[in-house]
């Protein structure tokens, strides 16, 4: 239709092909455009030719872990700003302060998505997208650091 608006894209990567699913699941209520990598090489390459709105991403992965590949799509500068929730089993607080350090905006935990939790920090990210990258964790977040 022509007044149809081209949905936003949000591409998962993740190894577990269960987790991406039950995530993608919990996404269909955003209408969105969902895209799946199984780890981060094929992630970085996916997003670079989709240039999705918003990256859900586990840290642990084969061939190119999730801080490696948020390392390289800040490279990018078309993919600079696009949010990057990571996904992680454990909120080991180490992992979450090394995400954020490497260009993370935020971080959900997977029980808690498995839970049905994380959709409205999921939609708050999506709708973010700022003109200037900046992250969107909390100023309460105890795995902050202090600017």
């Amino acid at each position: 239709m022509l007044g149809d608006k081209p949905k936003r894209k949000i591409l998962i990567i993740e190894d577990d092909p269960d987790m991406a699913r039950l995530l993608a699941t919990v996404l269909k209520p955003l209408e969105v455009e969902v895209f799946t990598a199984p780890d981060g090489l094929a992630g970085v390459a996916m997003a670079t030719s989709e240039r999705p709105h918003l990256i859900i991403m586990d840290i642990n992965m084969p061939r190119m872990n999730g801080l490696d590949a948020i390392r390289t799509l800040r490279g990018f500068e078309e993919l600079a700003d696009v949010p990057v929730i990571v996904l992680t089993a454990y909120a080991n607080p180490e992992n979450i302060r090394d995400a954020v350090e490497v260009g993370a905006d935020d971080f959900l935990v997977k029980a808690n998505v498995v839970a049905g939790e994380g959709l409205e920090r999921i939609r708050q990210a999506l709708d973010s997208r700022p003109a200037r990258r900046r992250p969107i964790l909390r100023s309460g977040n105890p795995f902050s650091r202090p600017s």
